[in-house]
């Protein structure tokens, strides 16, 4: 992602499972600030995934799996 409403939400998305203790940081200078940024505005899951919906080419990694 490249809109900070969009990594806001997938930061959110990702550390609202309370088994999940962190993420990784990409290594992108320009994200990177964006990342941290987001976990500052940390939203409910349920407003991420409304918010990922929104997102241009945004899907699951899972759902083309070639098995």
């Amino acid at each position: 992602f490249d809109r900070q409403e969009h990594v806001d939400a997938a930061v959110s998305f990702v550390l609202s499972y309370e088994e999940i203790t962190g993420i990784a940081m990409v290594g992108d200078v320009t994200l990177v600030p964006m990342m941290l940024e987001a976990e500052g505005r940390r939203m409910p899951r349920e407003d991420a995934e409304r918010v990922l919906a929104t997102a241009p080419d945004h899907s699951s990694p899972f759902i083309s799996v070639p098995f």
